[in-house]
């Protein structure tokens, strides 16, 4: 998926302002950078954990703008390949080690947004 390895360069790139060395600033700069408007432009996140021990994190991305499909206003697209990229990217960096990331498809309300697990190790569920 050339959009999924572009989306890793862009995550690797982004995640060099973060503050690996030390865990206290890096927590904050990831609930900061991960709770109300994206400061990559990608929407509005929502911190839902963050375990930076364990190397996992779980975030709601709200008002998306690879929201809908470029053909329709209405469609969700299905496959964020470059979102997944990204967050692989970044987060493999941040933890200095390779990450998985999956995500679903929520409705609240009748809106559609996306949750992600970004994690060091696979799940085995």
């Amino acid at each position: 998926f050339i959009l999924q390895k572009a989306g890793e360069g862009t995550g690797c790139i982004a995640a060099k302002s973060f503050p690996k060395k030390d865990p206290v600033k890096l927590t904050k700069a990831i609930k900061t950078g991960f709770n109300g408007s994206s400061q990559w432009g990608f929407g509005r996140y929502e911190l839902k954990e963050l375990d930076i021990q364990n190397g996992r994190v779980v975030f709601d991305l709200h008002d998306s703008v690879f929201e809908y499909d470029v053909e329709s206003s209405k469609k969700f697209v299905k496959d964020q390949h470059f979102l997944i990229g990204f967050y692989k990217g970044f987060y493999s960096v941040i933890f200095d080690e390779e990450v998985y990331c999956k995500y679903s498809r929520l409705i609240n309300n009748d809106r559609p947004y996306y949750r992600f697990e970004v994690m060091v190790r696979y799940p085995l569920s």
